[in-house]
């Protein structure tokens, strides 16, 4: 075992009667209880007790996110070899509460049914978390135990890495993606046992553009911004016909490992719910392929022939309402906010990369050109 981790699984026993119990104590009898020791932290997860000098700087992300992650190791193990994730959720009456909830009931009880669903090949080639133990008590935080997927992550939330994705790799995200909406949409406990948020895109697009798009005024136009917006409002009637369904909500890199056995790992299922586009679970990789924009057209065309005709229109929307320019405003303000030159060059690339897909799909071009797209009437 690790000793210069600094472990004290017997802290809890000398805690005076009535006193609050903090985050990072929690932590600690949570893991006491599971016999499992913290390798390290992956996400603090507003445990900012769970500091640099605690965990020896084995710590990845200090975020203020709501859930707090750890690659945990068996008591008595001298390796990770046999790692697990531990993942306490937010504190009850915090407003992300029920997605440790959802997370739970979905890996738990609802993905085993969907993946013996997929098709043999899919099955080969792409995975689930499992989940071993889990928590709903009232009164606490919800927290999960699930297998550790082992090889590299597709990149950051910002920037996808094209470089560990092939065009193999790349069908079966799209097949993988396709294939959930369909199995977990027909698994009547999705309908009964989630408690997931129900949106409508033309709202929620309407409420992003509202707050990104200033950055699509600056570096596009008055008459980009405009245009934008009058697409928003022409698509309105494609996503009021458009059925409800069930998505992930946050396939992005940071959420897909290429694993070493070279199955592809899907995890990070806090952020289920139900919305009117199909292309919702695509568009957030998508704009973050920003490097390869050969990678982005394969999947664009494979998930738009897997859908209807007005998969294009909900995905243009999507890229000059949602995704894309919330992209395009987060490099505007990283590099207003640093003075670091290559942070400047970073910056610089992708926002260029990201204003040619904007302007495709404000005119139709590009991606969007070839067949004939469909129109939006109006």
């Amino acid at each position: 075992m690790p000793e210069s981790l600094g472990y004290q699984p017997d802290a809890m026993d000398e805690k005076p009667e009535g006193e609050p119990i903090s985050r990072l104590e929690l932590v600690q009898a949570d893991l006491k209880e599971l016999g499992v020791f913290p390798y390290q932290i992956i996400q603090g997860g507003r445990a900012y007790e769970i500091d640099r000098d605690f965990y020896n700087g084995r710590i990845f992300s200090e975020a203020e996110r709501p859930f707090t992650v750890a690659e945990v190791v068996d008591i008595g193990e001298s390796s990770n070899e046999h790692s697990s994730i531990y993942k306490l959720g937010p504190e009850p009456g915090d407003g992300s509460y029920v997605n440790g909830l959802n997370e739970i009931v979905f890996l738990r009880d609802i993905a085993p049914d969907v993946y013996q669903q997929f098709p043999p090949d899919l099955q080969e080639k792409a995975d689930f978390p499992t989940i071993s133990q889990s928590c709903t008590e009232p009164d606490r935080p919800t927290y999960l135990v699930e297998n550790m997927f082992k090889g590299k992550l597709l990149g950051t939330i910002h920037e996808a890495s094209p470089d560990l994705i092939t065009p193999e790799d790349m069908e079966t995200i799209v097949e993988f993606i396709d294939t959930f909406g369909k199995y977990a949409n027909l698994n009547e406990r999705s309908v009964t046992d989630l408690d997931v948020e129900t949106r409508s895109a033309y709202d929620h697009f309407k409420k992003k553009f509202n707050s990104w798009s200033s950055a699509l005024a600056e570096h596009l136009g008055q008459k980009a911004y405009q245009q934008a917006a009058d697409f928003l409002e022409q698509s309105k009637e494609v996503f009021d016909r458009t059925p409800t369904k069930l998505v992930a909500g946050d396939i992005n890199p940071t959420n897909i490992i290429k694993q070493e056995n070279g199955k592809i790992g899907f995890f990070d299922w806090e952020r289920l719910n139900r919305v009117n586009d199909p292309s919702s679970d695509y568009a957030f990789l998508f704009i973050d392929l920003f490097h390869s924009p050969e990678l982005q057209e394969q999947l664009y065309r494979s998930a738009a022939a897997r859908n209807n005709e007005d998969f294009p229109i909900c995905f243009r929307a999507n890229m000059l309402c949602n995704r894309g320019i919330g992209e395009l405003n987060y490099w505007t303000q990283l590099k207003k906010s640093s003075e670091d030159p290559a942070v400047h060059e970073r910056a610089d690339f992708a926002i260029e990369r990201i204003k040619a897909v904007l302007v495709d799909a404000l005119n139709g071009t590009g991606i969007w050109g070839e067949p004939n797209p469909p129109q939006v009437s109006g």
